[in-house]
């Protein structure tokens, strides 16, 4: 259920950002595709460094956990301890970062390459901080298409979420 309310969470924020970009370019195109540039990257810039920011909380429990599971716990330290906000991170990132591919082609038609390649990096530098905050599907995923290392890191993950009383979440 988190998930799917995180889904629309995340569209509904998104649709925000591109809906203002687009009110601006009715003025000035150029503005529009400045605006939500400079939009999806500061509020990047926020939930990123809000997520590093989170301190993962030692107690006993902690040494019964593999090396594998401390370092999946120290990874996705914001999806374990804020799920929900996670997700909504993640969304709103994976539609942000589809919403700027359509920007970065109307930039391209409008020869702004410069602006056309910052919004086309942002897909590259969001990508990975969507599968810090939406881990499990993502490692589903993976483990759909046979990678050992994948199934290992979700067994992880469920036995620290199995474990989340004991380890003091």
């Amino acid at each position: 259920m988190a998930s799917g309310l995180g889904f629309f969470v995340g569209l509904a924020a998104a649709a925000i950002f591109l809906m203002g970009s687009l009110i601006a370019a009715i003025f000035s195109v150029w503005w529009g595709a400045l605006g939500y540039t400079i939009a999806i990257y500061s509020v990047f810039t926020v939930m990123a460094i809000s997520s590093w920011s989170i301190r993962v909380r030692r107690n006993d429990s902690w040494a019964k956990l593999n090396q594998l599971e401390k370092y999946v716990l120290h990874r996705h330290r914001a999806f374990i301890y804020f799920p929900f906000g996670a997700t909504n991170f993640g969304h709103f990132c994976n539609w942000t970062r589809i919403f700027a591919v359509l920007w970065a082609l109307c930039c391209v038609w409008k020869t702004w390459y410069w602006l056309a390649g910052t919004l086309a990096f942002f897909y590259v530098v969001a990508t990975p901080m969507i599968v810090i905050w939406i881990p499990i599907s993502n490692y589903q995923k993976l483990v759909e298409r046979g990678y050992q290392w994948a199934e290992e890191r979700l067994e992880a993950m469920e036995h620290i979420l199995d474990e989340r009383d004991a380890l003091g979440f």
